[in-house]
């Protein structure tokens, strides 16, 4: 599975998670800070691993100045599984 942050906007080549190729690995029950830092740096990728079917949660934090934030999660292959934006 593969999920990532996007505050409505393509990424950048420069940016080192800015694609599904270049997901950086997340374990479960652990947690990441990061920063979107527009323009360069406008979606963040991250991947981890499931071997069975199961519940997964991820919580987003977000500065609702700096615009609206959707999350993606992804099949291995790329296919949209659910997404959620902070528009809804």
């Amino acid at each position: 599975m593969t999920f990532v942050a996007v505050p409505s906007a393509l990424a950048f080549a420069r940016d080192s998670d800015g694609s599904r190729m270049k997901a950086k690995p997340q374990a479960l029950n652990s947690t990441q800070k990061d920063k979107l830092l527009p323009p360069r740096d406008r979606v963040d990728w991250r991947s981890f691993h499931i071997t069975r079917a199961q519940n997964v949660t991820i919580s987003v934090r977000h500065n609702k100045a700096s615009g609206p934030v959707k999350l993606v999660l992804t099949s291995s292959r790329g296919a949209e599984l659910q997404s959620a934006s902070s528009l809804q």
